[in-house]
């Protein structure tokens, strides 16, 4: 900047020296003019005065004439021979003086052309009319005060003052510049120490590039490397090359600017860790370049990470269900695909319930959207619909994905299809709750089921019928035709019963040849005689069994809830009580075991 003024300020000087150089040219050249047209004047009043003085011998001009005629017409007719006429004319101013006062007009001159006698006028001393006079003559330079020369004089003047104050304001107007441009050079020092990015300039010294300047970040991203001005680039670096350093000393080598590139670089002082660089080689006009690295070593790992879980997120067994904070699917992987046979193009964009089959309750929603609004996770059982149209269970993990301010941005749901795990439970389920050999309900079921009926009829007031059932014979068919065919009479026994009562009604094998028949709504009287008659006529028809014609009889005991009994335990009891009274009578009998109060008065053991 401070050439750049010099050279302004020489440029504006050279320029005034020649404009007043050029101003004395013209002076000069002025004052020449202006000796001509004095010369001239002189010629024209020598001219002039001959002619007058011709004039004053010729006979209408004599003295005696001209005291005879009017003074007016002699004087224009002179003035027009003479060529005074043409002097002004031509610009002049004259004045002519006689000696002789007989011919004086309007005081001292006889002839003028009416201007002010000028003090640099011209004179010449004449003969005329008799006697002497004196012409004089100016305006030979006609407003002089106007002329060249007072413009040129005056211009240079101007000029001169306006070259001043022009170098001033240029003086000024480069000190600013300089100022700034040392303001900016400032404020580019800041921001060179400032930046996060390290930067080393380089400069070629016999045919090696040298270390001229680094920034604060680059003395940290080369911490106990030799970050030294005037070393060699590659003490920067570790003798083990890397991608990125190699880059590089390509670039240097062959002068070309890379414009950004990302390697690997192991610093000289590191043996064992490898760091990434974001990277570029930028030359400049003075010879050198600059090297502008980033540390992206954590970028490159969370990179490796998020491609990593890409991986993990394609290939994963479990179907996968990304949502935006609206729920609304914005991903799924191949595993959900497979699972639900929707093409991701078909579900993006859509709300999950897409997928719902309506098997699934309401509360279940309901305690998954509380559960995580609260706590950010749940997990259970749900039933989807494929998009085949079969409905299977699921098990779901839904987690909701928070910012930083603890807003849900996402939900992840993780499924997988339970199918074969939910028959599995079943087929266990159905085994320890299940006669293996009847399929009806065993022992535990039961069990299970009395106490829940008995609950419900008590919640509702109602009654509850017990039926106990025993097989008569059982034991000899099974000496006599072997333990298998009473098993297969089993089966048959467990058939007819389950055709006798209502789909609502639960009939159980306890073990052996007992069975049990629960009745939810019973009445008494009637309508549990012709329950237990049906079955008692059903069973007691003769059985086929494999060829083998075989006979058996029921014997069953009746106890109704609650007024034979209020707890699931007393009520069996009841029934089986009941039981053994058909036994004790003959069999092949049903009886209905009396009311508690009826017992306590000693009214009866057992009512029918």
């Amino acid at each position: 900047m401070e050439n750049h003024g010099q050279r302004w300020t020489g440029a504006l000087w050279v320029l005034t020296l020649s404009v007043q150089v050029c101003f004395v040219i013209l002076a000069y050249m002025q004052d020449d003019w202006e000796r001509q047209d004095q010369r001239e004047a002189q010629r024209q009043l020598a001219l002039v005065v001959r002619n007058l003085e011709r004039l004053g011998t010729w006979g209408r001009f004599s003295a005696t004439e001209l005291r005879r005629i009017d003074a007016a017409d002699v004087q224009s007719e002179l003035v027009a021979l003479s060529g005074l006429q043409m002097l002004q004319q031509a610009g002049y101013d004259y004045e002519l003086r006689l000696a002789e006062p007989a011919v004086r007009r309007g005081g001292k001159s006889w002839l003028s052309s009416g201007g002010a006698l000028a003090g640099d006028a011209l004179y010449a001393d004449l003969v005329v009319f008799g006697g002497g006079g004196q012409l004089a003559l100016w305006n030979y330079a006609r407003q002089r005060e106007s002329s060249w020369h007072f413009w040129v004089w005056w211009g240079g003047i101007f000029s001169l003052g306006l070259s001043v104050f022009a170098w001033i304001l240029i003086d000024r107007y480069l000190k600013a510049m300089e100022l700034s441009a040392a303001l900016q050079l400032r404020r580019q020092a800041a921001l060179f120490s400032a930046m996060s990015e390290a930067v080393v300039v380089l400069v070629e010294h016999e045919g090696e590039w040298l270390v001229e300047e680094v920034n604060p970040a680059a003395e940290h991203l080369f911490a106990g490397s030799e970050v030294v001005r005037g070393s060699h680039w590659r003490n920067l670096f570790s003798a083990q090359e890397g991608s990125a350093e190699k880059e590089i000393a390509s670039g240097l080598a062959t002068r070309a600017g890379i414009a950004e590139g990302v390697g690997s670089w192991r610093q000289a002082n590191a043996q064992e860790d490898e760091i990434w660089l974001e990277y570029a080689l930028l030359p400049f006009a003075a010879g050198g370049v600059v090297l502008v690295l980033r540390n992206v070593t954590e970028r490159r790992l969370r990179e490796e990470g998020l491609n990593l879980y890409r991986s993990v997120f394609r290939g994963s067994g479990e179907a996968i269900l990304v949502t935006d904070r609206k729920n609304r699917i914005i991903e799924v992987n191949p595993a959900f695909c497979r699972l639900t046979g929707y093409a991701r193009e078909h579900v993006v964009g859509l709300d999950p319930r897409v997928l719902a089959s309506g098997k699934t309750g309401s509360d279940t929603y309901r305690e998954m959207w509380s559960d995580l609004q609260l706590s950010g996770m749940w997990q259970g059982e749900l039933w989807d619909r494929h998009r085949d149209g079969h409905v299977y269970p699921k098990w779901a993990v839904i987690t909701a994905v928070h910012d930083d301010f603890g807003d849900v941005q996402h939900y992840v749901a993780t499924f997988l299809d339970i199918s074969e795990r939910k028959a599995r439970e079943e087929r266990v389920s159905h085994q320890a709750y299940h006669d293996s050999l009847t399929g009806l309900p065993n022992r535990l079921r039961f069990n299970e089921y009395l106490a829940e009926a008995c609950n419900a009829a008590k919640r509702n007031s109602e009654m509850l019928t017990l039926m106990f059932l025993d097989l008569d014979g059982f034991k000899s068919v099974n000496d006599r035709h072997g333990h298998a065919m009473g098993d297969v009479l089993l089966v048959e026994v467990a058939a007819r019963l389950r055709a006798c009562v209502r789909e609502t009604d639960f009939v159980a094998r306890l073990g052996g040849d007992e069975f049990v028949i629960v009745l939810p709504g019973g009445k008494r009287g009637a309508a549990n005689e012709r329950v237990a008659g049906k079955i008692l006529a059903s069973l007691s028809r003769e059985y086929s069994l494999s060829g083998v014609r075989v006979s058996s009889t029921p014997s069953i005991g009746i106890a109704i809830y609650p007024q034979a009994g209020d707890t699931p335990e007393a009520l069996l009891q009841q029934a089986d009580a009941a039981m053994y009274r058909v036994k004790h009578k003959g069999k092949a009998d049903f009886w209905v075991a009396a009311p508690i109060a009826a017992v306590e008065a000693g009214q009866g053991d057992f009512v029918l």
